[in-house]
């Protein structure tokens, strides 16, 4: 098996004038997905414990009204080096662990989201 290789799919964004609410923006399968880190959600990310942040999008009710649910979770990786993007209907993507943080500081606009594109058997094989 030859080794996999990272793919950009998407990115991770502050969202201006907001309280540290972060914008996470990926596309997988012909389809773009936008949810929200609410500021909640970065500082569970950020707790010594590290518990898992939901992310949120909306959608249009069946009345014009905008619904806001959860689509999606971000998590602190094993190795404590990257955050991992878990969103319905989309592949799991990961970014730099480093980079999250200097988005929050407002020292970089955004990271970049990549997934691991399986590598493929060898020839012969």
């Amino acid at each position: 098996m030859t080794p996999g290789s990272w793919h950009k799919v998407g990115h991770i964004e502050c969202i201006p004038r907001t309280l540290k609410s972060l914008r996470v923006v990926a596309r997988a399968f012909g389809k773009e997905t936008t949810g929200i880190i609410t500021s909640e959600g970065v500082q569970r990310l950020l707790s010594p414990g590290s518990s898992p942040g939901e992310i949120l999008g909306t959608r249009g009710g069946v009345d014009g009204a905008e619904i806001t649910e959860k689509i999606g979770t971000a998590y602190r990786s094993r190795s404590g080096r990257g955050i991992i993007i878990r969103l319905v209907g989309a592949p799991e993507c990961m970014g730099s662990w480093g980079g999250f943080k200097d988005v929050l500081a407002g020292t970089r606009e955004r990271i970049a989201l990549s997934v691991l594109e399986e590598g493929s058997p060898p020839l012969g094989g």
